[in-house]
C-alpha cells in the first residue's frame, strides 16, 4: 500500500496538529493512499473531519475543521 506523506502543511492543517512528515492513513474513517483519494474523502466528509495520522510508530486522531 502506498503512503500519503504530508510534504507541507497549510494553516488549517497546522492548527489541527498536522506536521510535515506525518502519514495520513484515514480521513473520516476512509483509508487514503493518494492525493486523489484524500481530496475525495475530504469532499465527502463535511466540515469537521477526523484524520488518522501516523507519526513515526505512533498513531493519533486529529480533528480538521474546514471552512
Amino acid at each position: 500500500m502506498r503512503e500519503l506523506v504530508v510534504s507541507q502543511a497549510g494553516e488549517t492543517a497546522v492548527r489541527a496538529g498536522i506536521k510535515r512528515g506525518d502519514i495520513i492513513r484515514e480521513v473520516g474513517g476512509v483509508r487514503v493512499d493518494s492525493e486523489a483519494a484524500l481530496r475525495e474523502a475530504l469532499r465527502q466528509a463535511g466540515k469537521n473531519v477526523p484524520l488518522l495520522l501516523q507519526r513515526g510508530n505512533h498513531y493519533a486522531f486529529v480533528a480538521l475543521v474546514l471552512k
